[in-house]
């Protein structure tokens, strides 16, 4: 019954609200998963950050970390039923302090 009644009230949210949510919800699971990560709330949208990226975190490469961007496109699709454009804006495997995600609100 309580998470029927968290489903619910999760419908209810707006949608500025379901992605704050869900924000929160992709930085925990990407702590439990072992990974430093956080997000702040900007102007204009969040920036998501991973400071131990297990895609390239130890080595010096020109890929970015699709996968993870790929994980924070389908969980914010989930959520708000939107699509947005996220954009890498930062990784350490380009030799930058994290690595970084711009997600627009």
């Amino acid at each position: 019954k309580m998470l029927a009644a968290k489903g619910i009230s999760f419908k209810m949210l707006s949608p500025e609200r379901k992605l704050h949510t869900m924000m929160m919800e992709l930085a925990d699971a990407h702590a439990r998963m072992g990974m430093e990560s956080y997000f702040e709330e900007r102007e204009g949208g969040y920036m998501f950050v991973i400071e131990t990226c297990p895609y390239c975190y130890g080595r010096l490469t020109n890929a970015r970390c699709s996968i993870t961007r790929g994980f924070l496109l389908a969980g914010i699709e989930w959520a708000t039923g939107r699509t947005l454009e996220i954009e890498e804006v930062s990784c350490r495997g380009l030799d930058e302090p994290y690595c970084g995600y711009w997600v627009p609100s």
